[in-house]
């Protein structure tokens, strides 16, 4: 094994886990437009404002301005569920 550059490792003593990141996603994904901008809402609703924002699905990390930017994309395309 060979150790991997700029990997995030978590652990509580018990277990484990490495994360990995390349930076700029492509963010988000398009089949989940509509889940960002609700999420973005959910943000601006509770006063959140994350500095960054690691994903589960992908290897990328988000700013609130990837989040802002796929608001307006989903306002945009008429996508947005309120």
């Amino acid at each position: 094994m060979e150790p991997i550059a700029g990997k995030r490792v978590l652990s509580n003593g018990v277990r484990t886990v490495d994360f990995y990141y390349d930076g700029e996603p492509g963010f988000p994904a398009p089949d989940r437009l509509i889940t960002m901008a609700a999420f973005g809402r959910w943000l601006e609703r509770t006063g959140l404002c994350p500095q960054r924002i690691y994903g589960t699905h992908d290897r990328g990390v988000a700013t609130m301005a990837h989040v802002r930017r796929a608001m307006r994309e989903a306002e945009e395309a008429g996508v947005t569920s309120r």
